[in-house]
């Protein structure tokens, strides 16, 4: 299981229609419908159309898959045509038992040898790395035991909005259990898509109602016990326009997309976050004018453990005063130390809890 970094969930590869051979003959075949009338059973010929083919779904395959034929203009100064492509709706569950790494360049020959075992269509293999994406997820994996209060956080940190569609969208069902920022279907550059959920909840929901269900019972039972509060943060690239904005090639082929940096995905995963956030702690700085024992008493009023900081939060926070190394010092060690009414150990304890919770923050990109 890769809980390090972030990997391809899923795309729609968009393949040259002349790098293809439509081995089923599904894709662009034609169909006959004809209308009867039910009193006379007679054939309305004047009702009888003809239908092209241009969408297949295999659900009868392993791994269902959608498959399309589609037209696209292509505005090119030299040539503004319409050209004709096939695509691809890629999953990572084209991995089977190996679904939680995420598609890399280390396993993406075994998603295309699934893919091409469906015998819909063939494509060469390098054809089928060099081809286009569209609409790619990243993810992230990461095991949360403080959903409740990470939740709060962020909805301290989202920007005020009363634009519709916009802000933090949350649910909480049974099998249901997260939240998100933007629309996955309309996302833009400006308006970005980004996702945190209960992974562990969706593998107890049926595949008919967007769960897992059937194929973690199939390919992934041996993760029973390492999937217990483990949550998923994704995001999506929707085309060529947001690649660039996000400072990647406009050209997003898969072998370009396999290739990214680890730490330009992260990256990208906090630029989209910032579109929705800001910073929950903020630095703030005192009057100098006041005596450091005036300081001392604002700072041991303000930061209680209790109020939820963690200590690099505190750290950040005492930094703002402006107070000498030497008395900043030992006023962080006092703090580290502070004994409220002899509940220290419970200060502690809530201490730890807070350094998990911004640990779990960093993660998604939050500090």
């Amino acid at each position: 299981m890769n809980l390090k970094t972030f990997e391809i969930d899923s795309f729609t590869l968009k393949i040259a229609v002349d790098k293809v051979n439509n081995t089923s003959g599904i894709l662009q075949s034609q169909v006959e419908t004809t209308t009867t009338d039910l009193h006379t059973g007679m054939v309305l010929e004047e009702l009888t159309t003809i239908k092209t083919i241009n969408k297949h779904y295999s659900e009868n395959e392993e791994i269902p898959t959608l498959y399309e034929v589609r037209n696209y203009y292509n505005n090119t100064k030299d040539i503004k045509q319409v050209e004709q492509y096939y695509l691809i709706k890629v999953t990572s569950k084209h991995l089977r038992n190996r679904y939680f790494e995420g598609i890399t360049k280390d396993n993406i020959k075994e998603v295309y040898q699934s893919i091409m075992n469906q015998n819909v269509i063939f494509v060469d293999y390098q054809d089928f790395l060099q081809s286009v994406c569209i609409d790619v997820d990243f993810k992230k994996d990461h095991y949360n035991n403080y959903y409740e209060e990470v939740l709060d956080k962020v909805r301290l940190a989202t920007i005020p909005t009363k634009e519709v569609g916009t802000g933090i969208e949350t649910f909480n069902k049974k099998y249901n259990q997260g939240f998100q920022f933007g629309s996955r279907k309309y996302a833009t550059e400006s308006k970005p898509y980004i996702k945190y959920y209960n992974k562990e909840l969706q593998t107890k929901v049926s595949n008919k109602n967007n769960g897992m269900k059937e194929f973690f019972e199939n390919y992934l039972s041996e993760y029973q016990e390492q999937i217990k509060n483990l949550y998923r943060l994704e995001y999506t690239i929707k085309g060529k326009r947001m690649f660039q904005k996000l400072g990647l090639s406009g050209n997003n082929t898969l072998i370009e997309l396999l290739n990214i940096p680890s730490e330009v995905k992260t990256g990208i995963s906090k630029d989209i976050l910032s579109k929705h956030t800001e910073r929950i702690i903020k630095p703030i700085r005192i009057n100098t004018k006041l005596t450091a024992k005036q300081k001392t008493a604002l700072m041991i009023k303000d930061l209680s453990v209790k109020l939820g900081l963690s200590m690099n939060e505190i750290e950040s926070y005492v930094k703002g005063y402006n107070l000498r190394y030497e008395t900043e010092k030992a006023l962080l060690k006092d703090i580290s130390e502070i004994d409220f009414d002899n509940q220290e150990q419970v200060l502690n304890n809530q201490l730890t809890t807070n350094n998990q919770i911004q640990k779990i923050l960093s993660e998604i990109g939050l500090n």
